[in-house]
């Protein structure tokens, strides 16, 4: 090609260029002619980059934010694209910061709220969700103290101060022991209280309360005696029950108070709904200390009751109060067939009656029971002794306790003297004197 021709058409590629815009005419050399290598890193940054017209807008911008288009140069490209950037000093303002950090908190609150009820429901499964957490942890166990507070709602009459004398004396004459002591007489209400409000282990006292709920469920048509129970792997403990082996449901309740079958209990907290429902029900009685925590045998003494609150039990059941008087007969002729007679019944003669049950584990040793004496006296009588690790000693103290207390009711009440006349002397002169209708003056 002539050299004129070549010029002519390199002017018209220039003029062509400037009226698009597109800035200098590209070198004619074959080198400068093909296409420079992109970088790894360019080709990542382009790949982020929208190929939009310029009259579209750019994803994510307001329609008056200038958009990056493919026909702009690259350090066009590149100066647009750090405009869009948001400056650091917005990322560090408070209200960000401030935002960041409530994020987190609510984020850090949800998962402990989770983590707490997986925990929760893994202890429920692995502990038995019919039994309730450990008696420490109970308010209500906790405040309950040696006072008149825990005794309101008994029929109080005076305090028997010469009985208390004579069984402190007794409780002071082994300092190793720790006796819980409450009398009542249930004809006037005067009452004897040794530490008798004070939360202690209940031991196989704890199936009073139950074998309560039992009469009550009866009568309200709830549990029919005759409905047939069924110990399973659940309810099992020791050999005098056998797994599979059924039951009346009365004689289920005979077994745990005269047998002291702990099976038995176990199928009665049971088919009543677990130890939840029970110990609602406890506290409706006015027990403040009594609760099962644990199945039994419970022999680390995780089941609580209180001298008082086994007294107060009582109290109510002879007197109609929680179950009906058919029911009432039926639950003392259990107790009375009890075959454990080594405690209380120890300090009674053969002229007495009385209605108990028993409880004993390593820690503590108790007996509760209602007694009837010769002379036509009833009272109620709690001893539950804190001993070192089955102690017998405690066995001597609740019977030396139990013989104090059936003496001090074998007493006569005392009686008013008889008025004495006044000596005749006296009289005479007090009389006036009598004057004869015939007399002379």
């Amino acid at each position: 090609m002539p050299p004129e021709d070549l010029h002519h058409q390199r002017r018209r590629a220039r003029q062509r260029r400037r009226q698009k815009g597109l800035g200098p005419p590209i070198q004619a050399s074959a080198k400068a002619q093909q296409p420079a290598p992109r970088s790894r890193a360019n080709k990542k940054h382009l790949r982020l980059l929208p190929t939009t017209n310029s009259a579209s807008i750019a994803p994510g911008l307001a329609p008056s934010e200038p958009s990056i288009t493919s026909s702009q140069q690259p350090s066009q490209r590149r100066a647009q694209h750090e405009s869009l950037k948001l400056p650091s000093s917005r990322l560090n303002s408070p209200q960000l910061r401030a935002v960041w950090v409530l994020r987190w908190l609510v984020r850090g609150l949800i998962g402990a709220v989770g983590s707490t009820v997986i925990l929760g429901t893994i202890l429920n499964v692995l502990g038995g969700s019919q039994y309730v957490e450990n008696p420490s942890d109970n308010p209500i166990v906790a405040q309950v103290s040696d006072s008149l507070e825990a005794m309101t709602q008994l029929p109080l009459g005076t305090e028997m101060v010469v009985l208390k004398e004579q069984v402190v004396a007794i409780a002071q004459e082994n300092t190793a022991l720790d006796p819980h002591v409450f009398v009542l007489d249930l004809d006037t209400g005067a009452y004897l209280n040794y530490r008798g409000g004070n939360p202690v282990p209940a031991a196989s006292t704890i199936t009073l309360p139950i074998l309560v709920a039992f009469f009550q469920d009866v009568d309200a048509g709830k549990i029919d005696p005759k409905e047939m129970l069924v110990a399973d792997a659940e309810t099992i403990a020791g050999t005098q029950s056998k797994l599979g082996t059924p039951y009346s449901a009365l004689e289920t309740a005979t077994r745990m108070i005269s047998l002291n079958d702990h099976t038995a209990t176990n199928m009665l907290i049971k088919r009543m709904g677990g130890a939840n429902l029970l110990n609602q029900r406890f506290g409706t009685w006015g027990l403040n200390a009594t609760a099962i925590h644990e199945r039994l045998p419970d022999l680390t003494g995780q089941n609580q009751t209180s001298s008082v609150d086994l007294a107060h039990l009582l109290v109510q059941v002879n007197q109609g109060e929680l179950v009906s008087l058919p029911a009432r007969d039926q639950l003392l002729g259990m107790m009375q067939a009890v075959k454990n007679n080594t405690l209380l019944p120890k300090g009674l003669d053969s002229k007495a009656t009385i209605a108990h049950k028993t409880g004993d584990i390593k820690s503590m040793l108790a007996d509760v029971g209602v007694v009837d004496t010769p002379t036509g006296k009833r009272y109620t009588i709690v001893v539950m002794v804190n001993r070192p690790e089955n102690s017998l000693t405690a066995r001597g103290l609740i019977q030396t306790i139990s013989r104090q207390v059936y003496q001090h009711f074998q007493q006569p009440l005392p009686t008013a003297p008889p008025a004495s006349p006044a000596p005749e002397g006296v009289i005479a002169d007090e009389r006036p004197p009598k004057v004869e209708a015939n007399a002379q003056p």
